[in-house]
């Protein structure tokens, strides 16, 4: 409801709001193969986790522990730029805030679910919020796998992340009303 008071507000006209989980959405729509409707979409699933680099966890599980901090640094500084649609090669200052930087809500949970399915932990609903740039999110999420204490974690999907979305979602809102955005 406050979506559509936003979108009120704005004096919008013509909106539509609505909770797609568009990986399903995707798989069921292109059974017959690629379309126009979501072309500009990033393929996501099985088939695209096997194309990229591997996971944080499996990269993590290789190194020694004196690397992981610079190792989840790096990561979250190109998972940052990547969901700033920055150009290839072009880095974030680690401490510049990622309000600053121009992340919305909906960069901040995309970023989430990222990390937390290259981590292979669930992240909080407000981890954006909480850890506010590069610096101190990497320290977070460093923290969050030494306690983890396993060479190559679960899943998301097996540790039910992806199915708390709901309240993920309020929790959300509720930092961003906080926030006044």
């Amino acid at each position: 409801m406050a979506t559509f008071e936003a979108a009120l507000v704005a004096g919008r006209t013509q909106v539509v709001i609505a909770n797609i989980r568009w990986d399903r959405f995707r798989e069921v729509y292109e059974l017959r193969g690629p379309t126009e409707l979501l072309r500009q979409m990033p393929a996501r699933g099985p088939a695209a986790a096997r194309q990229g680099h591997p996971p944080l966890s499996r990269q993590l599980s290789t190194l020694p522990p004196e690397q992981h901090a610079d190792c989840i640094r790096r990561h979250v500084e190109a998972v940052v730029a990547h969901v700033l649609k920055l150009p290839e090669g072009q880095t974030v200052s680690r401490q510049t805030g990622f309000a600053d930087l121009g992340v919305d809500s909906l960069m901040a949970i995309e970023l989430r679910r990222r990390l937390s399915s290259d981590l292979g932990v669930a992240l909080a609903t407000t981890l954006v919020f909480d850890y506010p740039d590069c610096e101190r999110l990497a320290e977070h999420l460093q923290a969050q796998w030494a306690e983890a204490g396993k060479d190559v974690p679960a899943s998301p999907e097996a540790t039910g992340a992806t199915d708390a979305d709901t309240e993920a979602e309020a929790e959300l809102n509720r930092k961003l009303s906080q926030l006044g955005i």
